[in-house]
């Protein structure tokens, strides 16, 4: 009797099997549609700030700054201060009108940053804040190129009486005073190279860094 039950319960423990086993194939497909329309969605609930990187070329001996940014969108967009009207601050804080303000003086590009690899990308951001930031030195006078990669992380609403710069020196001209209050945002450094360095000790800085570069070069 055990030998006639034997190839029904292996039969009965291959339907099974075979069940699950289409199961978990439905439900991988189903995670990846809903992983792929996610990264947007993510994006969007996560981050407020139009500029999520940015990146800066800087001319000592002309005083000539331009660079590139990516936005929430992953669409790379080309900016130059003087396009934007922006002045230099030391602060290291920015008001969402001034990021705003560089990010209206920007133009977009044809080249774009897939939403999923931005979203992985964007999710190291906060923690970027955490590391400890060298101070920017001269590591060659001789050299009249310094490259500087930054990311933007939320702090805290505040208010806009008086104006904000966009850390770094980025503060629209045209901002005027308001008793308002509007989210703030922290330009955290991730690597300065050329003829000035400074280093952010946090390992996804340097990821981030690595990513930026690799986009940088690809631009080129």
């Amino acid at each position: 009797m055990k030998k006639h039950l034997y190839p029904l319960f292996f039969g009965l423990f291959l339907s099974i099997l075979m069940v699950s086993c289409s199961e978990q194939q439905d439900e991988k497909l189903e995670n990846d549609r809903i992983y792929e329309i996610s990264a947007e969605r993510y994006l969007n609930l996560n981050f407020q700030q139009e500029v999520l990187f940015r990146y800066e070329y800087e001319n000592i001996e002309t005083n000539q700054k331009l660079g590139w940014l990516i936005d929430r969108n992953g669409i790379i967009r080309d900016y130059n201060y003087e396009d934007a009207g922006l002045r230099v601050t030391d602060q290291n804080e920015c008001s969402r009108s001034s990021l705003m303000a560089l990010y209206q003086s920007s133009v977009a590009t044809e080249s774009r940053i897939d939403l999923e690899e931005l979203a992985e990308s964007a999710k190291l951001i906060s923690s970027t804040a955490t590391g400890n930031i060298s101070e920017l030195q001269v590591q060659n006078s001789d050299d009249q190129m310094k490259e500087s990669y930054f990311v933007y992380n939320k702090t805290e609403e505040q208010s806009t009486a008086g104006g904000h710069s966009c850390g770094n020196g980025i503060t629209p001209t045209d901002i005027s005073a308001s008793s308002q209050m509007e989210s703030s945002y922290e330009q955290v450094v991730l690597k300065v190279t050329g003829s000035h360095v400074q280093d952010n000790s946090h390992s996804n800085a340097t990821k981030l860094y690595d990513w930026m570069k690799d986009i940088k070069e690809n631009l080129q």
